[in-house]
């Protein structure tokens, strides 16, 4: 792997933005950014030299990671979204496809089971006995809100968050609601458990976990150590968004 590994500088320099409470927020995209000192939390993001892109993640077989809508491990096998109607499924046969007869935008593991988001803005749970088919059909998740923008599950499997454009929704294994909270304008994405998560801002591109900040994001992600990934503006047009392959926190080329 290929990461720059990003720790927070003293208060006052030049890389940090502040803002009303107080806090500030690393910039990674400053010039006289460094990331050589020992008390800064762990940040993770991909680095270049001589303005030549470079890998920011390889995939489990040694290749890096293609460009999709979104992808996903379930069990052994690893699912890229081609398109909103197309899957790519790798693992240890030959590489196939499915088709969905839903059009999708997000995959999402959560209790042993694969679900989706959909453009229709409803979750969906894919049909067992379809994995090993070539056509996959869909049943709505009725226990889950509407106009869903957002989906994201903890690593050890045990809840999913929702949201809407205003709230963000916590179920647990026996579908229940266990936390409810207002989310205008943010994103919350999961770590390992339910206790760890980040939220990014959407309109100031500002990534929140704990005490550390980051600004100038685009995508974010933990991984199973807790440890923060981010996408920075600067590198969107090469790598479209992070997904989480076989424990590993991957960055998706753009087209």
């Amino acid at each position: 792997m290929v990461f720059s590994r990003a720790r927070k500088r003293a208060k006052g320099s030049s890389y940090s933005a502040s803002y009303s409470d107080g806090s500030s927020a690393i910039d990674l995209q400053s010039d006289e950014y460094r990331s050589d000192t020992e008390d800064r939390p762990d940040v993770y993001s991909p680095i270049h030299e001589d303005k030549k892109p470079k890998p920011a993640a390889y995939f489990s077989m040694g290749s890096t990671c293609p460009h999709a809508l979104d992808a996903v491990t379930f069990s052994d096998y690893d699912l890229f979204l081609d398109t909103p109607s197309s899957i790519r499924i790798l693992g240890d046969e030959e590489p196939r496809k499915a088709r969905s007869q839903t059009p999708l935008r997000r995959l999402v593991t959560f209790d042993n089971r694969l679900f989706s988001l959909a453009e229709d803005g409803c979750v969906y749970e894919l049909h067992e006995e379809d994995f090993a088919l070539g056509e996959w059909r869909w049943s709505r998740v009725d226990w889950l809100p509407e106009a869903v923008t957002s989906v994201s599950s903890t690593y050890d499997d045990k809840n999913l968050w929702v949201q809407t454009k205003t709230k963000g929704y916590l179920y647990n294994e026996n579908h229940i609601a266990v936390e409810e909270e207002p989310m205008r304008g943010r994103v919350r994405v999961y770590g390992y458990t339910c206790a760890d998560y980040l939220t990014l801002d959407c309109e100031s591109g500002t990534v929140a976990y704990g005490d550390i900040r980051v600004a100038h994001v685009q995508h974010a992600l933990l991984d199973s150590h807790n440890r923060l990934y981010v996408l920075l503006e600067k590198d969107s047009s090469r790598y479209s968004s992070i997904c989480f392959l076989r424990w590993t926190p991957t960055y998706m080329h753009a087209r």
